[in-house]
């Protein structure tokens, strides 16, 4: 990091007042749905304070919506970079009573939408970012590029991210498809990437690289030459 970026704190309004103001959710769209506290410069990038405090949310077990809160949280997540500096926010946020006795949960956290996902230390336009970068270009590749763009992450972490995308639910294969393997843990554990060869875009990954996985896909998906 740069040895002059100090910390300090800066208004989340930026520019001149009035109709010229550029608020930081115009900056950073996914920021919208919360309120954004105070902006530091620190050594290690650009930490965002933020809160996100609904009346109610829908409880992600049975789809019931609750308005007693049980308690309150902060949460970290890393952000897509900003002027090559890493990205970090602080969400306060908070967790609510399930009202329905049937469900198995009795509390859960509510999500931001746009912004946060379950189980996720990653902002979801941060996730997305990721993802593509992995299924243009794999493990690797991908990593490499994130690096450059100052995202720090494994390959196979990339990985992992392209296996949780959900299936696109396509009826029909491209017509020339390239297929490859690429190795989550080398000796050990693989897949296989299908990709149009004439639009050059990922079309679905396999687990491992023997050939019944390969010839399965191929049948339900008719249309390859």
């Amino acid at each position: 990091m740069p040895s002059q970026c100090v910390s300090r704190t800066v208004p989340s309004a930026i520019g001149a007042t009035g109709a010229g103001a550029v608020e930081i959710a115009d900056l950073l769209p996914h920021l919208r749905g919360v309120v954004v506290e105070r902006v530091e410069c620190t050594a290690d990038g650009l930490v965002i304070s933020a809160r996100w405090q609904p009346v109610r949310a829908a409880c992600p077990g049975c789809g019931a919506w609750s308005s007693r809160v049980h308690s309150g949280y902060v949460r970290r997540l890393h952000d897509s970079p900003a002027g090559g500096r890493p990205v970090l926010i602080r969400l306060g946020m908070r967790r609510f009573l399930c009202t329905n006795l049937a469900c198995r949960a009795v509390t859960f956290a509510g999500q931001a939408d746009g912004l946060t996902s379950r189980y996720q230390r990653r902002s979801v336009p941060l996730a997305r970012l990721l993802s593509q970068l992995a299924l243009e270009l794999a493990g690797r590749a991908g990593a490499r590029l994130a690096g450059a763009l100052g995202i720090t992450i494994h390959r196979s972490t990339l990985l992992r991210l392209v296996m949780a995308l959900p299936d696109p639910g396509s009826s029909a294969a491209p017509e020339v498809i390239g297929v490859d393997d690429f190795a989550l843990r080398r000796g050990h554990v693989y897949g296989t990437i299908l990709v149009d060869a004439t639009t050059g875009q990922a079309v679905d990954v396999l687990p491992g690289r023997e050939a019944a996985p390969l010839a399965h896909w191929l049948a339900a998906h008719p249309g390859a030459r």
